[in-house]
Formats: structure tokens, C-alpha cells, sequence
């Protein structure tokens, strides 16, 4: 699947999705291509977090998944970038 198909998918799964700064919603699409939409689904607690603004716990509950475990580099990349709405210096 490509990206800007992904993105329509998350907009039409995650109402709140596009009101996300594009650092957020970089994490989001990251996480679905990765994991799949139905894999990133799963992690209620986490979409809850994001939805809510709660950033700062949403970037922990992420660390906290099994998604994190298998992707430790990427996930605490992606986790800062989620925390502070700022893009990763490349």
C-alpha cells in the first residue's frame, strides 16, 4: 500500500487525524505502514492518548507495546516525535 493511500485510510478510520500537526501525524502513518491499519487499530489506548492531546502519554504507551519491543530504534524516534509535535532532525 502507498502512503497517500494510507493517509485516506486514516482519515476515514481516525476522524481526528488530520487535526494532528504533521510531525503526529508522520508517527501515525509510520505505525500503520509498519504494523499495518488494523495492527495500529488495536492500540486503543494509545489513538485514545493522541486523540485527547494527552501526547506526552500517548509517546509512553507507545514504548510500551509490542510494536515498540520489535522496532526499538524507530519507535523511541518516532515516540520523541510524537512527545513534542517536532520532526526528527535528519
Amino acid at each position: 500500500m502507498n502512503m497517500m493511500q494510507m493517509e485516506h485510510d486514516l482519515t476515514g478510520k481516525l476522524c481526528w487525524w488530520s487535526k494532528l500537526n504533521r510531525a503526529r501525524q508522520t508517527v501515525l502513518l509510520s505505525m500503520a505502514y509498519d504494523m499495518g491499519l488494523a495492527g495500529l487499530l488495536q492500540m486503543t489506548r494509545f489513538l485514545s492518548l493522541a486523540e485527547r492531546g494527552e501526547y506526552a502519554r500517548a509517546a509512553e504507551d507507545m514504548l510500551n507495546s509490542d510494536w515498540a519491543r520489535e522496532n526499538d530504534q524507530r519507535a523511541r524516534e518516532l515516540s520523541a516525535m510524537m512527545a513534542t509535535g517536532a520532526e526528527l532532525p535528519e
